[in-house]
């Protein structure tokens, strides 16, 4: 439903079919636009500005925090391993291994309380 506006006494036309210049306005009509556009101006460089500060005290706040927390002046020590180089076949250190053994069973369940629910799903 398109909306019809009466800029004067004289002419009705409608807004969806017709552009809107400054010069079909009233010089009252035109000095609310331009204070109605200042005032929006004025809203939206300020949310611009707030964006902006948040962006950047997010920025210097990441950059306080240490890089790699496993590397923080609370740990003594940190061990690391170089592969830069072609080494061959490698075997890690033990700090390096899982902490649990995983042993799979001879038919491939890994352990025994499954081994019942893992045959019947392979059937």
């Amino acid at each position: 439903m398109s909306k019809i506006a009466n800029i004067d006494q004289e002419h009705n036309f409608d807004l969806d079919n017709n552009t809107v210049t400054l010069d079909d306005l009233s010089e009252g009509q035109r000095c609310e636009l331009e204070q109605e556009v200042e005032v929006e101006i004025a809203e939206l460089r300020e949310h611009k500005l707030i964006r902006l500060q948040k962006t950047k005290n997010s920025v210097i706040a990441k950059q306080q925090k240490p890089i790699n927390l496993e590397l923080s002046a609370n740990e003594k020590e940190v061990a690391m391993l170089d592969l830069s180089g072609n080494i061959g076949p490698f075997v890690l250190p033990a700090e390096f291994r899982a902490k649990e053994v995983d042993e799979h069973l001879d038919d491939g369940s890994r352990n025994r309380d499954d081994k019942a629910e893992i045959l019947e799903s392979h059937q």
